[in-house]
């Protein structure tokens, strides 16, 4: 839960190709003086800080400050490491979705945004188990063919992660380009979410399947 003061003066730091989903985890180095000191200052104010996706077209090294796509994931520095030179090495993690509404004047070459947040709509507990029930199901089916997934999927269910983070974190863990993903972060209908992984899933396992029944075909 983000507070009021936080959603007020958000910074961001702007990264091609990247969606970061609550409860994501991401490694980060820090160079730039400009994003040293952003970091310095989320420390100092023990401030989260957004990480939004340039939007397509906006990546070129001419522009100093792409266009950005509006929802993004905020995270906390979990940890951090200061080198020497001033560069730092950082352990991201997401905690929430937010909406960046208007943008603020710089601090020290950093993009700062006034946010509003975007919590999961309310569902019905009973579909909602119903969903998981489902997912799980489709997950040790996979399990044989995916390891990972179903070892991803066991993790999820056994830490007693909200519905929507369930979906967040098997969406993530996909190759869904990052367009595709930006649209599933966009969703605050936990049902939606789940019903696109449970879609997702059984994609997966009907590939699965197919490749597993023409392994014994020499072409």
């Amino acid at each position: 839960m983000l507070t009021p003061e936080q959603l007020t003066d958000l910074p961001v730091f702007p990264l091609p190709n990247m969606v970061m989903f609550p409860g994501s985890i991401l490694p980060l180095h820090i160079f730039e003086p400009r994003y040293r000191s952003m970091v310095a200052w989320c420390l100092e104010h023990k401030s989260p800080l957004g990480v939004a996706m340039i939007q397509h077209g906006s990546e070129g090294a001419q522009l100093a400050d792409p266009a950005l796509v509006p929802i993004c994931g905020v995270a906390q520095i979990q940890r951090h490491t200061e080198l020497p030179d001033g560069r730092f090495n950082l352990i991201l993690r997401a905690t929430d979705r937010v909406n960046l509404e208007e943008e603020l004047p710089q601090r020290d070459g950093f993009r700062r945004f006034r946010a509003s947040e975007l919590p999961d709509l309310q569902a019905d507990p009973q579909i909602l188990a119903r969903h998981l029930s489902t997912i799980q199901a489709l997950g040790d089916g996979l399990a044989t063919t995916i390891p990972s997934l179903g070892y991803i999927l066991n993790e999820l269910m056994a830490k007693g992660m909200p519905p929507g983070q369930v979906a967040d974190q098997i969406i993530d863990f996909t190759t869904l380009e990052p367009f595709d993903k930006q649209q599933v972060l966009e969703e605050r209908d936990v049902l939606k979410r789940l019903a696109a992984v449970e879609e997702l899933m059984a994609q997966l396992l009907a590939t699965a399947g197919h490749d597993h029944s023409h392994g014994g075909h020499q072409h």
